[in-house]
């Protein structure tokens, strides 16, 4: 099992729940919107409590860094 950063700075096995999450939303944020409507939508009935984690992992690696001064 490695460690794995998350992009907000937390620190994952690569077999947790959270790492799983983290790559489903890192997929999905390549699809366009109607795509992610349909998932979201397919898996809201057996996985209804992860979509908040995964749409809050979408926000942050979406979130474009701040710019930096010269």
């Amino acid at each position: 099992m490695t460690d794995i950063t998350l992009k907000d700075g937390t620190i994952v096995d690569n077999y947790s729940k959270e790492y799983m999450l983290y790559c489903e939303a890192k997929w999905l944020t390549g699809k366009d919107f109607e795509f992610c409507q349909e998932w979201f939508a397919k898996i809201s009935a057996k996985r209804l409590q992860d979509i908040p984690t995964i749409k809050g992992y979408m926000v942050l690696l979406n979130a474009k860094a701040p710019a930096r001064l010269p």
